[in-house]
């Protein structure tokens, strides 16, 4: 609906044979391009989805995660134990990880419905501190590819 608004305003003033500032212009072009229609695979998906949350999880420790999540569209929990207010993938992941060797503890991506989890352990030189889950939109992951 936006789109087609945005079209009919880009032709009205077309039209009126009025011209675009090179801000209208930069703007147009950048809302042209988010509407691109893309093609991506599975693969490119997890593997940005991956890249992200490592920076998202690098900024964990110099950022708030309330700012980091606001500032980013993204939600970040972080558990340390069992609990009934995770989702049942993010109580499967924990488990995973508690009872996997320490030395195998790696930063893992799910696909979701409309999000990737990106898990990631906190760990210390022997033990699992806990896991910070952080949930990304798949269309912010379409978006930076």
């Amino acid at each position: 609906m936006r789109g087609i608004l945005l079209f009919g305003l880009f032709l009205t003033i077309m039209s009126c044979g009025g011209s675009l500032s090179d801000e209208q212009r930069r703007a147009l072009k950048k809302e042209m391009k988010t509407r691109e229609i893309k093609r991506v695979s599975d693969d490119q998906i997890f593997e940005k989805a991956l890249e992200m949350g490592r920076d998202y999880a690098e900024h964990l420790a110099i950022d708030n995660k309330d700012s980091l999540s606001k500032v980013n569209g993204v939600a970040i929990l972080f558990a340390d134990t069992l609990s009934p207010s995770l989702s049942q993938e993010q109580n499967d992941l924990f488990e995973a990880y508690l009872y996997s060797p320490q030395a195998d503890l790696q930063d893992n991506v799910q696909k979701l419905e409309d999000t990737i989890l990106y898990s990631y352990p906190a760990k210390d030189t022997a033990n699992l501190q806990g896991v910070w889950f952080i949930s990304i939109p798949i269309k912010k992951v379409v978006l930076a590819l």
